[in-house]
């Protein structure tokens, strides 16, 4: 077990943990194992790349949700960012949680309610990055900051 899941994964849920794990790992195996049985490429492009290649996509948009910003705070508005991105990218691929605020502020409300409600309420917003390149280009100097000052953070523009 390492560190991080001795301190995220409850003790009654790390049993679970482990054979999700395992589970997920055999069914990798097995595609890989038939497709070298068929002597196909098929399957693989299937199970194992789409992880492979996603990855990266997937990391760099979840990271722009809280990355650079205050970490202590009650706030979400200072711990979490919007950034407007095309329908693809926001809707098929991120069920909009590019409106990372306002599903922090109203978690009830379901994804493909997140566009109006940021319209109702983004007066009391912080402006939103205008775009994933935007959003990263903020981002990414604030965490080389950080890694040399843990207090640095992106101070937001909040309107009360």
């Amino acid at each position: 077990m390492t560190p991080v899941a001795l301190d995220c994964v409850p003790e009654n849920q790390r049993s679970k943990m482990i054979w999700s794990s395992r589970l997920f790992m055999l069914i990798k195996i097995i595609f890989i194992i038939w497709a070298i049985l068929i002597e196909s490429f098929l399957p693989l492009m299937f199970v194992v790349l789409p992880n492979m290649y996603g990855s990266p996509i997937f990391q760099m948009t979840t990271m722009l949700q809280h990355g650079g910003l205050r970490a202590d705070t009650w706030d979400h508005r200072e711990s979490t960012r919007t950034f407007l991105v095309n329908p693809i990218h926001g809707w098929l691929l991120y069920f909009n949680m590019q409106y990372h605020v306002e599903h922090h502020l109203f978690p009830q409300v379901p994804f493909y309610n997140l566009p109006k409600l940021h319209k109702i309420i983004k007066d009391e917003l912080p402006e939103p990055n205008k775009g994933f390149i935007s959003a990263l280009m903020e981002m990414i100097p604030a965490i080389l900051k950080q890694s040399k000052d843990p207090n640095y953070y992106i101070k937001r523009n909040i309107h009360i």
